[in-house]
């Protein structure tokens, strides 16, 4: 978890990973605006969009960057990958390829990110053409067994899991950084810090306020 903002929202980084085409800004407009576009545009380096959201009444910020999986963009990732919290590794169930190249993009992640600390998820989208399936559920399941992460199936087009999915990824941050007793806690104080910075102002606009009328009294300064 990154740094709380100073209204008291901490944020959530998460990444999303894949080939071009899996459906990764399509997951994220349909977190974000809850929107399909058929004919979305693939993305072109790295996007970013976040998303207020409260879990068990604490008030996150979820940010996401959304990176593109063309190879001419590939050497622009990596500056994405330190102190994310969470990466969201995609593909699609049609396209065995794009299974096959999480691999890839596990070891990319790895470069310049401790795994130890990331929240790993895979995620099979185009969960809506299951009649062109390429990449079965047990496969993939046993491909996440293997990093000891989750697996889920989601559709953008349908919105089947998207919330689920980033709703899942976040809970486990959560979980990675203490807890959410720990993150309540941590909340409540900075909330106490805010109250206690607005009423030092407040104080220090009454009292210079009162000075103001006292040297109007005086008839000014001079």
């Amino acid at each position: 978890m990154n740094g709380g903002a100073s209204d008291g929202i901490a944020k959530v980084k998460i990444l999303t990973l894949g080939e071009s085409g899996v459906g990764k800004s399509s997951l994220l407009l349909r977190y974000k605006d809850d929107k399909f576009a058929g004919n979305f545009v693939t993305t072109l380096g790295v996007e970013y969009k976040q998303k207020q959201i409260q879990i068990e009444n604490i008030p996150l910020t979820v940010q996401v960057w959304d990176t593109a999986g063309q190879e001419r963009f590939k050497t622009i990732t990596p500056n994405y990958y330190r102190s994310v919290d969470g990466a969201l590794l995609v593909f699609d169930i049609s396209e065995l390829e794009t299974f096959d190249k999480i691999e890839y993009w596990i070891q990319d992640l790895q470069k310049d990110a401790d795994l130890t600390k990331v929240i790993m998820v895979l995620v099979g989208n185009k969960s809506d053409l299951e009649e062109k399936r390429k990449v079965d559920f047990q496969t993939a399941q046993k491909k996440a067994q293997e990093y000891q992460i989750e697996y889920i199936e989601t559709s953008a087009k349908t919105n089947s899991n998207v919330d689920q999915v980033f709703e899942m990824i976040v809970r486990k941050v959560i979980d990675k950084k203490g807890g959410i007793e720990k993150f309540k806690a941590q909340y409540q104080e900075q909330i106490a810090q805010n109250l206690n910075l607005k009423k030092a102002n407040t104080s220090n606009g009454a009292s210079g306020s009162n000075k103001n009328k006292q040297n109007n009294n005086n008839g000014g300064c001079c």
